[in-house]
């Protein structure tokens, strides 16, 4: 799930303890913000890991109101930035770190990455435009 945050000196030297406890912690942000990214390429469904749908108009509606929600508050945004890899990796990292539910010694990973996105955004917008 989250095999690329491992890169990261600061992350492999943390106890092992503390990596299970953030991996617990984010779980299922990570799940939701997965399906997300699945569902960029679809219109008006959640596409799940294992191929199957969750229309926004499904008959369950508890069902029905959490899949508008994703789709609403996460597909579309990331729909209208046109949001890369890079970006969707950088998103998962702050949502990851996020030093609100772990220990306080996390919040300059959190900087980072955000320093990370802004120069990446930088670039992206800035040095080398896209036409």
């Amino acid at each position: 799930m989250l095999s690329s945050t491992w890169y990261f000196s600061e992350i492999s030297s943390l106890r092992f303890c503390l990596q299970v406890a953030l991996l617990r912690a984010h779980a299922g942000e990570h799940l939701i913000m997965g399906v997300a990214r699945r569902s960029l390429g679809v219109k008006e469904v959640l596409l799940l890991g294992n191929d199957a749908i969750i229309p926004r108009n499904t008959p369950e509606v508890e069902i029905g109101r959490v899949a508008s929600r994703i789709l609403d508050e996460l597909v579309q945004p990331m729909k209208d930035v046109q949001m890369d890899d890079s970006e969707f990796a950088c998103l998962k990292a702050i949502v990851f770190f996020d030093p609100g539910k772990d220990l306080h010694l996390l919040c300059h990973l959190v900087l980072f990455f955000m320093d990370f996105l802004e120069d990446f955004i930088i670039y992206l917008f800035i040095v080398h435009p896209i036409s």
